[in-house]
């Protein structure tokens, strides 16, 4: 039960940042996957989906400040999750 209490104390909000699809009129989509995973006292960036500039715009448009990234977590090394790597690392 303990571990279950401290999984439930982090409480993350997750941000769809890119994807194939998108929900919003003002976000692009673009194939791969890129989320914000925030934390209480951590920003970790889930991969990086497949095209840097759209991530920029997107996270541009969900007000994420680059500079606000704790981590960058790279799921495995398939260009629709690595292709914002640069973007992200020269902001």
């Amino acid at each position: 039960m303990k571990i279950l209490a401290r999984h439930n104390a982090l409480r993350p909000v997750l941000t769809v940042i890119c994807d194939n699809y998108t929900a919003r009129d003002d976000l692009e989509a673009s194939w791969g996957f890129a989320c914000l995973i925030a934390l209480e006292d951590k920003n970790i960036l889930f991969d990086t989906g497949s095209d840097g500039p759209v991530l920029r715009h997107n996270m541009e448009k969900l007000e994420i400040d680059p500079e606000s990234i704790d981590l960058l977590m790279i799921s495995h090394q398939h260009w629709d999750h690595v292709g914002g790597v640069y973007e992200i690392l020269s902001a």
